[in-house]
């Protein structure tokens, strides 16, 4: 799903949200936002209430010269709700746009459990054998350090 450089971005992130919650100190986190979401940002300040749909489709207008990946608009509801949930600012969550963006926050949720119950200890101890047959098979090192699944295929067509 994620790269380990990801990963490691992203607690990095959680711990500064952590802290500034703690400490009520928004700033750190306000020059994140400003930098990698500007147009949540400003549009967060021109609004005083909230409407997800609205927010999509000016985005969208915004970058009509380029097509929006799916995850890029999921990353900007999650900043718009996340503020607005800190500022409590009002927004819709009555909206076709609010509802479909739970429905596909929910659908990754779920897919995360699905993730952690099929690579945990237990699905490893039950397939050990299969997984060092499948070492043996494609010539894998055991000590091997890929870092996202696609480097992980990359060894393996490249072999």
């Amino acid at each position: 799903m994620y790269t380990t450089k990801n990963e490691e971005k992203i607690r990095q992130v959680a711990g500064i949200i952590e802290w500034s919650c703690k400490n009520q100190q928004f700033s750190q986190i306000d020059q994140l936002i400003k930098k990698g979401y500007e147009f949540v940002y400003q549009y967060l300040r021109q609004h005083k209430q909230i409407d997800f749909d609205h927010f999509m489709k000016s985005y969208a207008k915004r970058h009509k010269s380029k097509v929006i990946k799916e995850i890029e608009l999921i990353y900007q509801n999650i900043i718009l709700w996340y503020l607005c949930e800190r500022e409590n600012i009002h927004f819709d969550t009555g909206s076709v746009a609010w509802q479909s963006f739970q429905e596909v926050l929910c659908t990754s949720l779920n897919e995360i459990e699905i993730q952690i119950v099929m690579f945990s200890e237990i699905m490893l101890v039950k397939h050990k054998k299969e997984i060092e047959n499948f070492y043996i098979e494609y010539n894998i090192p055991r000590n091997a350090n890929f870092d996202s699944l696609g480097a992980f295929f990359e060894y393996l067509i490249c072999d």
